[in-house]
Formats: C-alpha cells, structure tokens, sequence
C-alpha cells in the first residue's frame, strides 16, 4: 500500500469515528490561510489612502472597519483552532476506545500472539507517545488544504504583479516588464520552496529514526518504570537481594540513556535542518522586498501594494515551507498510525450467522440441550435448530448441565512444532464432577482454555450436546462457562461489581456467592462492606487482599455467574490448609447442578470429585476414581499422590 492509500485510510477511519471532524477541519484550514491575508491587505489599504491624502473621516471609517473586521476575523480564528483541538481530542479518544475494544473482541490467541501485539504496541506508543494522529490531520490533511488555498492565492497575485507595467522607458523601467524581471522573481519563489522539501525530506528520515528509536525507549522505558521501580514484587526482590547501584545504573544506561542520545543527535540534525531553512527564508524576503519596491519605483504599483504583494509571497513561502516540514512528519508517522489500524483491522472473535443467542445461562444451557444436529449432505455444515428449548425454570440449571465431547483434539501454540495435547478423545457427562491432574507442563491449563475457547484446536473439535463450539456465537457460548483460572485477576474496583463482573449487581446472589466462597463474613465487616474497592489503585481508601482472600473472591465470581459448566483451574493454590478444607466443604454446593471441571497439583484434593483424568505429554494415561487409582501402584497417579502424601506423614 503506497502512501496515498495509506492516507485515505487513515482519513476514512478518522471521518468514521468522527464524521464532522472533516468539516471542520476544512473550515479551519480556510481560516487560518486567510488571516494573514486579511492583515496584508489592510494594512496596504490603509497606506494607500494616506498616500493618496484620503478625506479624514473616510480614513477613520476605513481604519475603524478594517480593524473591527481584522477583529472578528482573529476572533473566527481562535474559535476555529479551539475547535480543531477539541476534535482532535475526540479523534485520539475514538481511536483508544476503538483499539480498547478490539482487544477486547480478539479470541485470546490472537491477544497472545506477539505480532499482533507488536502491532498495538507499536501503533499506541506513536499515538500516545508521539503525538503521531495530530502529525497526519496537521500535516496530510490540514497541511495539504493550507498549501492548496495559499497557492491559488499566490498564483493570482503573480499574475497580477507581471502584468503590471510601468509607462516609464528608463532602464530599470524596462526591466520590470521583461522576462528577466518574471523569471528572477520565480526563482526567489522556487528556492526556498524546493530546498523546504529537501531538508523536510531529509527530516523525515531523520524522524522516522527517531520514532525507532522511541518505541524502543517507550517500551523499555515502561517495563523499567512498571515493572522494576514500581512493581511490589520487584522492590521485594531487589531488596532482599541487594541489588547494586551497579545493576541499576546498567539497566538506565542500558536502556534509557542510549537511545534518548541517539535521539536527542538527531533531533539535533533536524534543528540544523530547520534553521538553514529559516535563514534562506529571511534572506529571500528581502530580495522580494527589492523586486516589488522596483515595480513601485518605477510607477506600475502603489506603495500599498508592496504590502499586499510581499505579503502575499512571503506568507506564499512560509505556508508551504511549514506545511511542506508538517507533511513530512505526518508521511513519518503515517507508518506507524497504519499498524494500530491494521491492528484495528484484525477479525473479531466470530459468531456464526442465525442463531439467536439467548440472554441468560440457563436458557444458553437448554438452547444447547435442545439443539439437534439435521441431516446434512456429506462436507455441508450442520444446521442447528434451538427452536424447540423449553423455557427454563428457576431450577432448570440442575437438570441442564451439558455433555461436553473432546473429539480427536491436538494443539500446538502459533510458532511451535511441539504438541502440547495429542488426540485428546473425551467426553464428560452432565452433573459430574471431573479432576484432572498431572505434573507441570502435561497439558491440564491448555485444557481448560480449549474449552473455554480461548484456544482453538489445532485439529479435532470439541463439542457440547453433540454441537461444535465454534458454531456457537462466542458471548452466547461464553456464558455456558464459569471459571476460576490459575492466575485469577480481581480489578480495582468495588468488590460487589467484582463478584458480578458487572456494574450492574444482584445483592442476593451475590451474598449467596460470597458465603459459597467462605468471604461473606470478611467482606460484613469491611466499613464499607460489598462496596469497598479492592486495591488503592483507583481509590484511596481500597483494600489489598491477600492471595487467598483474593482467590476466594474469584471463586465466589465464578459462583455468582450460575453458568452449568464450572471450572477450576488450581483454585486453591493460594489457600492455607483451613481455608482450602473449607472450600473442598463447600465444593459439592459450589458445583452442584452442573459440570464441574477441577485441575490440580494436590492428589488429596481430587479425592471429592466423580472422575480423575491423569495427564501426561498432552494425553490421558488414567481414568479412574481416586480409590481405583491409587490402587494401581504402578501408575503415576498413585507415585504423585504417594510422595505428596510422605510430607503429611509422621
């Protein structure tokens, strides 16, 4: 895509989030074109009705409108640049509300695949960091409409000024209606013009090094910021470790004094670039200066009109030297505002056309057990019909929990050979409480992000009441699914909305939740109780909780959604003994009614649950209940649940 094409795709996306900011930005760009205009042209009115010795109250009025008009005029002006900073105030917020968004819309491969992120990151540094949106507008589109309006100006007055001639026949005379006197005055024009394009060019070189080296920076910068100085965890490690002044000086010079050198060398170029530019201007002033004072000399203009024409060039000259310097940065930074909207770009997580989705976790669950597969032709796509679901009752959750299949599933990550499930074969019928269990790396968190989709099989597929996943819309067949991940996140916010995963909370099923999870009492005795706000991050009065508070909380989320599909993903590992007996307690009530899924490192742990899936390399090596398994001494499962056990033994 060459740089036009780049250019209507930024404008389109920028009309798209704001579709009167073309509009204005035109009007805008008429404004701020005229204004100087206006003031040259006043001023030589002015002078020309002195040197014709004007009756003075015709002066008076004359100098009275002009500068009432010159007023309103500079008044349009302001009020137009306000509204070119307000709009592009909404463009830049568009454009992260946009790119929120679709991070929050990409399946979660995408979100992990480091070129897509490379993508966003990239894109948001320039557009947070460099200011690169205003670049574009300022100099692709407001730029371009300065210059064009200026040059249609200009060339009226060049058409003005050379077929003004004197009557006299001296020899200067003379020499102000030659060619020679049209082809030097085109030439004082061009050059300051055609070196502005030159350095601006070499400047966009310079600036494109220089956003390189930026992004670089920005991200090391931020990672040094957040994650080392600012981060809880780090300022622990440094501390006990003693990390030296040495260490940390290598991390500055390293990665925040380097590139800031480069950058300020060639920033200094860039300065260089400039000023050469700003002193041919000067110096090509005074020769127009020279040139229209000899028309004037000789008699073909007025003196006024020295103004309106110097005026007129020199405002010619620095309106296209300025924009020529604007459209190089914006051409610079074209680039990289092209990656945040290709990132924009990206596909949405699909949902398949003509299902109706229901609204609620219950009706989701009977659309899937009422769904059948029709008959289709061999290589057709199922049609699935949800028409015939019973309206589900208060109770319904209990006898619709799903059957979930793995058929013949293999994953891989993006970029990777190794196989991380081999032809998973599965099946998990409704109401049962499932652990699987395993060593470190065997595959059981993949597992749960398959059936969450936040994966997608790499081959096989898996199903729910006979129906492919993927032909589910992807909100309707997340609320099937309530989950509690390993790396648990709670947000910063109070801890009602936390539990609900909404701002929107219902009291009673929250409290329902929170007792479910052991954290109603603990969260009564909180001054603010279900409103308090977890973390000082967003408010100054916040609560940190500890990893297991935390924990708890993220299990009571999962219990307040009420989805027939449960899973728990390690959801004791921050727990101390008395609080992780307490939710194995409460486990069959937490679980009741639906398909439970529990992964764990701790053997004891599995000793609840219906059926226990041992998991090596990817694949299941056992299928039994805890007393089955551990009775085959040969097996991993009873070499795992044996050396824990040692530890608890006298």
């Amino acid at each position: 895509m060459n740089q036009w094409q780049k250019t209507k795709v930024a404008l389109k996306m920028i009309h798209e989030l704001v579709p009167r900011s073309l509009r204005v930005l035109v009007l805008a760009a008429l404004v701020t074109v005229l204004y100087p205009y206006y003031a040259s042209t006043s001023l030589a009115l002015i002078i020309n009705a002195l040197t014709a010795k004007a009756a003075l109250n015709n002066l008076i009025m004359l100098v009275v409108g002009l500068s009432f008009g010159g007023l309103l005029f500079g008044l349009l002006n302001n009020w137009m640049n306000l509204q070119v900073t307000l709009i592009k105030q909404e463009i830049y917020l568009r454009f992260t509300q946009r790119s929120a968004e679709k991070t929050m819309t990409l399946n979660y491969e995408q979100l992990e695949s480091p070129e897509v992120m490379a993508l966003r990151t990239k894109g948001e540094n320039a557009l947070v960091y460099n200011n690169a949106l205003n670049q574009v507008i300022d100099g692709l589109f407001s730029g371009t409409l300065n210059v064009v309006i200026s040059f249609v100006i200009t060339v009226v007055t060049m058409v003005a000024i050379l077929t003004t001639h004197s009557a006299q026949t001296s020899g200067l005379a003379l020499f102000t209606n030659s060619p020679w006197f049209s082809l030097i005055l085109l030439i004082a024009l061009a050059v300051p013009l055609l070196l502005s394009g030159l350095l601006s060019n070499r400047n966009r070189h310079l600036q494109q090094t220089v956003m390189d080296q930026i992004v670089s920076f920005n991200q090391a910068d931020g990672y040094f910021t957040n994650q080392v100085l600012l981060n809880d965890d780090s300022g622990a490690i440094f501390r006990a470790f003693k990390a030296s002044n040495s260490f940390l000086q290598w991390i500055t010079q390293q990665f925040k004094l380097t590139p800031i050198q480069l950058v300020i060398a060639n920033r200094q170029k860039m300065a260089l670039n400039t000023a050469s530019l700003q002193a041919l201007t000067l110096l090509v002033t005074g020769g127009l200066y020279a040139l229209i004072c000899l028309k004037a000399y000789v008699g073909a203009i007025t003196i006024g009109a020295i103004i309106i024409y110097v005026g007129y060039l020199q405002n010619f000259i620095n309106v296209v030297s300025a924009n020529i310097a604007q459209w190089n940065d914006g051409l610079a930074m074209l680039d990289y505002l092209n990656t945040l909207l290709d990132f924009l770009a990206l596909p949405d997580a699909g949902a398949p056309a003509g299902l109706t989705a229901p609204t609620k976790p219950t009706e989701l669950a009977a659309a899937a057990q009422a769904t059948t597969i029709a008959p289709t032709e061999q290589g057709a796509e199922p049609s699935v019909n949800v028409t015939e679901a019973a309206a589900p009752t208060s109770d319904s959750v209990v006898s619709l929990a799903p059957t979930i299949q793995f058929e013949h599933v293999w994953f891989h990550y993006a970029g990777s050979q190794r196989w991380v499930i081999k032809e998973l074969n599965l099946t998990l019928t409704p109401q049962t409480q499932v652990a699987i269990v395993g060593r470190n790396g065997s595959g059981k968190t993949t597992i749960v992000k398959l059936l969450c989709r936040l994966y997608q099989p790499t081959r096989g597929r898996i199903l729910i009441n006979g129906q492919d996943i993927r032909e589910l819309g992807v909100d309707q067949f997340q609320q099937l699914i309530g989950v509690v991940f390993q790396d648990f996140k709670l947000l910063a916010y109070p801890i009602d909305q936390n539990i609900a995963a909404d701002a929107a909370v219902d009291p009673a099923k929250m409290w329902t939740a929170l007792a479910a999870s052991g954290m109603a009492t603990w969260v009564k005795q909180l001054p603010d109780g279900e409103k308090t706000w977890l973390s000082h991050d967003l408010n100054d009065h916040g609560r940190d909780v500890s990893g297991g508070e935390g924990q708890k909380l993220a299990i009571a989320r999962a219990y307040y959604k009420d989805a027939p599909i449960l899973i728990l993903d390690e959801p004791t590992a921050a727990l101390d003994p008395q609080s992780e007996f307490d939710i194995y307690q409460n486990f069959q009530t937490i679980s009741r009614g639906k398909s439970a899924l529990y992964i764990s490192h701790r053997m004891g742990s599995c000793r609840f649950c219906d059926r226990i899936l041992v998991l090596q390399a990817g694949q299941i090596i056992q299928d039994g209940d805890h007393r089955s398994l551990l009775a085959d001494t040969a097996g991993l499962y009873h070499r795992l649940y044996t050396a824990q056990a040692q530890y608890y033994q006298s």
